[in-house]
């Protein structure tokens, strides 16, 4: 029998090393380099790197298949590739509230992707033991697998759910009935850079005080409110440590840029590549924390006037230039890869201006570089 795992964290080794001494076949799938590595894995029959947008590349088998990513939009597009074909289990970790999510947004493309997971889906994976650590994780999987394999007695599997564990069928919503349900997509990443030294002001900016918050903390809150339940990444550098207890509680996916030293360019493409191992990207906003006045409602007329004007970049206008806060879309992405180290977003603005839109925004203008600046706070 053959198993495939996607994730490949700490929790999914002892599941290969069981699932391998029971005489299962186990390859591996995850999208991160760091992750999926043979050395990690030595049992497992295959280890492989699966980029987010070759998901829906692979072909079908019968494998079972456990989705362990802990990354929602890896299992979301994992799961919609799985509906079509013949896994006959489909294990998923994490909490109802995942469970209910992912049917939800499935039901977008396929109204009866519940019908057509039933008796395959599972969640919680297995019986529920109760296991609270990594290494004890396999124990409760066997027993379910063995009611849906090939052989055994499959009925159980599909007609016969136990107590322990709940197969795939039709739920209520998991949003609130009547609350407008933001969208979760890619259109609404946004990337707030916060990983400089401060080194002509003296103290870290991030952590100083603007109305009662810290413009960190203040601008995280603001890409939050924007991205209307998309992804928002702060990427840091110099001060990670000190940084991480003002994102508390924010939901922000938090990267260190190794090499922050080297300039913004260097930040906004760890961001760019710590965003694209979800999800494809076609739209992406950038931001830094020095601006107190940036609202999300600007953030929003950024998005608006790309949707209008049709152009690849949009920028903010202030003070007779255009800068950040800046969304770029579709023909502007491959340049912002492209980007070199100690170059910022305004590089390719001044080299691209015909592929630039802009939105008037004179608060902008305040930002937070010299002491004399904090006055302006």
């Amino acid at each position: 029998m053959r198993l495939t795992v996607y994730g490949a964290g700490n929790d999914v080794q002892p599941v290969v090393r069981l699932a391998t001494g029971l005489g299962w076949r186990v390859q591996v799938v995850d999208g991160r380099p760091n992750q999926a590595q043979a050395l990690r894995f030595p049992e497992a029959e295959t280890v492989r790197v699966l980029p987010l947008a070759q998901v829906e590349q692979e072909p079908y088998d019968r494998s079972f298949a456990l989705l362990m990513t802990h990354n929602y939009y890896y299992d979301l597009a994992v799961l919609r590739h799985l509906l079509a074909g013949p896994a006959p289990y489909i294990g998923l970790l994490g909490p109802r509230k995942k469970y209910d999510r992912l049917l939800e947004d499935l039901r977008q493309d396929v109204p009866n992707a519940a019908e057509q997971l039933a008796g395959r889906l599972y969640s919680p994976i297995g019986l529920n033991l109760g296991p609270r650590r990594p290494r004890k994780l396999p124990f409760p999987l066997w027993p379910r697998f063995r009611r849906c394999w090939p052989g055994g007695p499959r009925a159980s599997c599909a007609t016969r759910p136990t107590r322990f564990t709940r197969p795939c069928k039709p739920t209520a919503r998991w949003w609130p009935r009547g609350a407008p349900r933001p969208p979760v997509t890619s259109d609404n990443a946004l990337i707030l850079l916060a990983a400089g030294a401060s080194t002509r002001l003296g103290q870290p900016k991030q952590l100083l005080h603007y109305q009662g918050q810290t413009l960190l903390r203040r601008a995280a809150q603001t890409a939050v409110t924007a991205a209307q339940g998309g992804s928002v990444l702060v990427v840091t550098g110099a001060l990670h440590a000190e940084l991480l207890p003002e994102l508390a509680g924010l939901p922000v996916r938090v990267v260190q840029c190794a090499e922050w030293e080297r300039g913004m360019g260097a930040s906004l493409k760890t961001g760019l590549a710590a965003l694209e191992t979800a999800r494809p990207l076609t739209v992406v906003t950038v931001l830094l924390c020095d601006q107190p006045h940036v609202t999300p409602e600007l953030l929003a007329q950024l998005r608006q006037a790309q949707a209008t004007s049709g152009q690849p970049i949009v920028a903010t206008e202030y003070a007779g230039v255009r800068g950040v806060p800046v969304l770029f879309a579709g023909a502007a992405l491959p340049l912002l890869r492209t980007l070199p180290d100690a170059a910022g977003a305004a590089q390719l603005l001044r080299r691209h201006p015909k592929l630039v839109a802009a939105v008037p925004f004179a608060a902008a203008a305040v930002d937070v570089d010299t002491p004399s600046s904090t006055s302006s706070c």
